[in-house]
């Protein structure tokens, strides 16, 4: 990417070039409410050949060679306003490579064999350029002017720093921000991963688009520092064509930058450590406050950093996420002007106001627990002296009365500990050895326990498949000074405590060199468990490699530590910096696409460019009761009592019990499970030759495995696959019970597939409604937290473990009587869903068929051993969604494996699917003419122009649906084939005539020149009592006639 200014000085324009894309920034006055008016940003897509054409642009040879404008850029950050008005245009100018986050095995195609190879690049910024949109008066700042002698040396930093945005040049240059072209840098591993597995296929096209799409849909946008700037250039991506969007995307034009720490070392030749903290926004102006923690009314704290660990060797890639920060509280802590034996006098400062500090805790954790699931927090804070017993006994309180169940565990590491995991290989068995108290004994156990049952994703490089999965987080916690005993009161409503304090550890190194010590237990386990070569903390000592793995900590624990005791001597003038780069506003106008995205929503008719199709849909619910998956899976997918050579748009197939699972284990997922099942599947669907089928992805938490398989011809409709999981077993820790949910948009419908396995046992009724509602609550999908019943169609199947409330002979008797209707009037999830309890408003077909549980394995008989197992209707398929048809809906006999049976649903969707190539046209079609049209006007002229037309058919269209008769409404400019009217050829010049002296365009219902907006009152108000005086009828109605001193009002007589 590379820039060039244009050289007319009075009309500015600066273009953004990126190989056959480019991108014309300009300002334009815009005028608002009333007579106030500002200057806002326009942009406009030009290709190279047209921006050569433009005379406006030098494109010599001796221009490139003399104007440094033509230097390339690494990143667009977006676009700044100052509070003057003055607009910039924010990029990356240097940058250093820092690591990798992933390192994968690739092909070398010349010889053949595969090597060892980094993916995925970090960048660490180094330099940054603002250019302004507005005028040239700054150009010499960022050395794109150069004059006839230069700039002096000695001169060149004093001059940079009269730059306009010299605080946030100096801010993104400080060595703490890191962006990367190549992958979604705002997010942990395992939240993208199941979209990079899925997409394989965009990947193999090297279709850059689609994995954009998946990145704007998954990115979070708390831990994105340029947010503020890139939000505008999300939005035009978001007006434009596919085709355009492709260009767009290919010439880098959208970048996040993080702010923290990244790095990578190589530990050997075969493993490679990085190491990745996002330090969040999420309190804006209050970020990064060390003396202070706010937490806003949405449970937003003012430090809260995400620290990911990735460990990849050529067989496995690992991570791991530990989150860190503030006690969710108000509090401040502010030191004295006086020293006492050089201890400071320090002042804690607090709310006390329960209810509240509970509703924004509350909001804080299930912020957390929506992207992370389940949670344990780990306090760090100093509990001997008094000050810090308050405030963790607040805390502690107010956790434990959350909805969320959360793990409190406080706990506090001595000074000579942390001084070992500082400089060596110290784990928490080490800890657990040297601890004499069994408080703080059982504490430790407890925090390896949930490492244990939150696991660690893992990625099989050599698959291409992921089976470990981390389904929780260790949230570390503690305040930012180290307190010593002192005096209490209480001060209204809140509370305010002295202490004395001795100089120590601070909080963010404590939380940092705690995170070390769970991460490598964390991969200790994982190198265990994986039959790896050796322990991992035995690796890094006895390869002796220890070194670079302490020295990642290090660096990671200087970088924050040295950025937060920056930040905090200088609060208010960095809470000033952080306004301004978080709460500037600013409107990026694209009037053109803008104008072509208003017409096809509001004057388009749909059914033009798009066109109704059915497709159908086979869903399967098994249980397969551990048993290895079967060499042919024919009868699974074509079951006999259905026609064999049918064959379906899309299978979802939905697996219970698919693993054995073992207590004690971070990884319960056996990688070859899945994939067994999924190349089994598969190539039975692509057996008959007649269709070709593709893996469209899968999901498994645990043993609940879910499959999804499209025809191969359909993978260019279906779009914005998001995965999503819940655990319910062992309230919500373990996977041994839980749901996973996949969503997907076929064209325009939204559909989302749901696989779960709920509680078992005959008594537990209110269980699986209460695991119902979780997984219906806490089931989200993307960054955006998509709910199911925000789709279109749900399809819900799996084993609901709802069983008959009857005496096994009885329910026998009716299962030989094939009185189906009987037996339902007495089964649990018919009288849930009667009630609305469970499953409010959805549908099931009619049970046709016997009892799915419980069989002896291999027969047709009820089970008969000991616990002789009523007969139940365990396996259900569920459906929501007025698009959705069912056909069909039995078992499966002839599967006899298991102790279950499986169940299959038929179901027909009616989808609108939207012609992409008609609508390209059409597009196309009225861009080019609207050009046409608007080539003879400045860039002030045309910006009005098509905001009035914009307006009148938004306004159109409203008559539209308003009218009475059956008379049709014409649209200007364009009929419904997005051709120019004939009528319209004046349409412009009505509308803005620039031989009028450029007087403003006449009003109409919608828009009268002298107020601006209609939502105004045309009426003028005035303050005469008419009870008194009448207008005067001697007063001239003209006001510009001479000697015209009659009053506007007389007495009445």
């Amino acid at each position: 990417m590379y820039l060039q200014i244009s050289k007319n000085v009075k009309d500015r324009q600066i273009c953004l070039i990126s190989d056959d894309y480019s991108l014309l920034f300009r300002t334009a006055s815009k005028k608002l409410n009333g007579t106030r008016s500002e200057v806002c940003a326009l942009v406009e897509s030009v290709t190279v050949d047209q921006l050569q054409g433009n005379t406006n642009f030098d494109f010599s040879e001796n221009f490139k060679q003399n104007n440094r404008l033509t230097s390339r850029y690494e990143g667009f950050m977006g676009l700044f306003k100052r509070t003057d008005g003055d607009i910039f245009l924010g990029l990356i100018k240097a940058s250093k490579l820092v690591g990798h986050a992933r390192y994968m095995m690739k092909d070398d195609y010349k010889t053949g064999s595969k090597s060892f190879e980094p993916s995925e690049s970090i960048k660490q910024i180094l330099d940054v350029a603002f250019i302004s949109l507005t005028s040239n008066s700054s150009d010499i700042y960022e050395n794109i002017e150069p004059s006839a002698n230069g700039l002096p040396d000695n001169m060149h930093e004093n001059v940079k720093s009269f730059h306009p945005c010299y605080e946030l040049k100096k801010l993104f240059c400080d060595g703490t921000f890191y962006f990367s072209n190549e992958f979604d840098i705002t997010n942990y591993l395992q939240n993208r991963g199941s979209e990079m597995f899925a997409h394989k296929y965009y990947r193999n096209q090297n279709n850059r688009s689609s994995l954009v799409d998946l990145m704007l849909e998954k990115f979070q946008d708390k831990y994105v520092w340029n947010i503020k700037m890139i939000e505008e250039m999300i939005n035009l991506r978001g007006r434009i064509s596919q085709h355009e969007r492709e260009r767009l995307d290919n010439g880098m034009f959208i970048t996040f930058v993080i702010r923290g720490f990244a790095e990578t070392k190589m530990l050997n030749k075969d493993l490679y450590m990085t190491n990745i903290s996002r330090i969040s926004i999420e309190n804006k102006d209050e970020t990064l406050l060390d003396s202070t923690s706010k937490i806003g009314n949405g449970g937003e704290i003012s430090t809260f950093i995400e620290s990911e660990m990735i460990l990849s060797t050529p067989k496995y890639t690992m991570s791991y996420v530990i989150c860190s920060g503030n006690i969710p509280l108000n509090y401040d802590l502010q030191e004295s002007q006086f020293l006492i034996h050089s201890k400071k006098k320090l002042e804690l400062t607090y709310s006390n106001d329960e209810s509240r500090n509970l509703r924004l805790m509350s909001k804080h954790f299930n912020n957390l627990a929506s992207v992370y699931k389940s949670v344990s927090c780990v306090n760090l804070t100093k509990f001997k002296d008094q000050g810090q017993m308050d405030l963790n006994s607040l805390y502690s309180k107010l956790v434990n009365k959350l909805d969320l169940k959360i793990k409190f565990l406080p706990i506090e590491i001595k000074k000579t500990a942390f001084k070992k995991i500082t400089h060596q290989n110290y784990g928490l068995d080490n800890l657990l050895l040297e601890e004499k108290n069994d408080a703080l004994k059982e504490t430790l156990s407890s925090i390896k326990q949930n490492i244990t049952e939150f696991g660690c994703f893992v990625y099989d490089n050599e698959n291409e498949i992921f089976f470990g999965k981390q389904t929780g987080v260790i949230r570390l916690s503690s305040t930012s000074k180290n307190f010593i005993k002192g005096d209490r009161s209480s001060e209204g409503e809140g509370r305010h405590n002295v202490y004395l304090s001795n100089s120590g550890l601070n909080s963010i190194k404590k939380m940092i060199l705690f995170s070390k010590v769970v991460v490598q237990e964390v991969f200790d386990m994982i190198f265990e468990e994986l039959s790896l070569s050796k322990k991992f903390s035995h690796s890094l000592v006895v390869d002796n490699y220890e070194d670079k793995a302490i020295e990642l900590f290090r660096d990671q624990t200087f970088q924050i530590v040295s950025l937060l005791s920056r930040n905090n001597p200088h609060h208010e003038k960095m809470a000033n910096i952080y306004k301004r780069l978080f709460q500037f506003k600013l409107k990026l106008y694209d009037p053109l696409h803008s104008y072509v995205a208003t017409y096809l929503k509001h004057n388009l008719q749909k059914k033009s460019i798009s066109y109704k199709k059915n497709i159908t849909i086979f869903a399967v619910t098994f249980n397969v009761s551990g048993v290895a998956c079967p060499d042919d899976l024919t009868d699974l997918l074509f079951p006999a009592e259905m026609e064999k050579n049918t064959f379906h748009d899309i299978y979802c197939i939905g697996l219970e019990e698919a693993v054995d699972l073992t207590p004690g284990k971070m990884i319960n997922t056996d990688a070859t499970v899945k994939t067994a099942w999924a190349k089994t599947l598969l190539n039975t669907l692509n057996r008959s030759q007649v269709e070709q089928y593709a893996l469209l992805g899968m999901q498994q938490l645990g043993g609940v495995i879910m499959l999804l398989f499209t025809k191969s011809q359909q993978l260019s409709q279906i779009k914005s696959i998001q995965y999503s999981f819940h655990k319910l077993g062992f309230g919500g820790i373990a996977a041994n019970k839980g749901a996973v949910g996949i969503s997907l948009v076929y064209s325009t419908t939204k559909f989302c597939f749901i696989t779960s396995h709920l509680s078992a046992g005959l008594g537990n009724i209110e269980q699986r409604h209460i695991d119902y509602k979780m997984v219906n609550k806490n089931l989200c999908f993307g960054n955006k937290n998509l709910k199911i019943g925000s789709h279109d169609a749900i399809i819900w199947l799996g084993d609901l473990n709802f069983r008959i409330n009857m005496s096994n002979e009885e329910a026998k008797t009716l299962i030989s009587q094939k009185n189906y209707k009987e037996m339902l009037k007495h089964d649990q999830l018919h009288k849930q869903m009667s009630d609305g309890e469970s499953f409010p408003f959805y549908e099931e077909m009619d049970i046709v068929f016997d009892p799915t549980y419980k069989f002896d394995k291999n027969t047709d008989i009820y089970d008969t051993s000991e616990k002789s197992r009523i007969p139940a209707w365990t396996d259900r398929i569920l459906f929501k969604g007025s698009v959705l048809e069912q056909k069909a809906y039995q078992s499966i006999k002839a599967v006899k494996f298991s102790d279950h049976r499986p169940v299959f649903g038929i179901f027909e969707a009616k989808v609108i699917v939207l012609d992409e190539a008609l609508k390209l046209n059409l597009i196309n079609s009225i861009y080019t003419r609207l050009k046409k049209q608007l080539e003879h006007y400045d860039v002030q002229e045309r910006l009005l122009i098509l905001e009035l037309a914009e307006k009148e058919l938004i306004h159109s269209s409203k008559e539209k649906k308003t009218a009475t008769s059956s008379k049709t409404i014409k649209a200007p400019m364009f009929n419904d084939e997005g051709k120019i009217n004939t009528t319209d050829k004046i349409y412009l010049r009505r509308y803005y005539d620039n031989t009028n002296q450029k007087l403003p365009p006449p009003s109409n219902p919608y828009h009268k020149w002298w107020i601006g907006e209609a939502n105004k009152p045309a009426v003028v108000d005035i303050n005469v009592d008419s009870n008194e005086f009448v207008i005067n009828p001697k007063k001239s109605l003209n006001p510009f006639e001479e000697n015209n001193d009659q009053p506007i009002f007389i007495r009445k007589s």
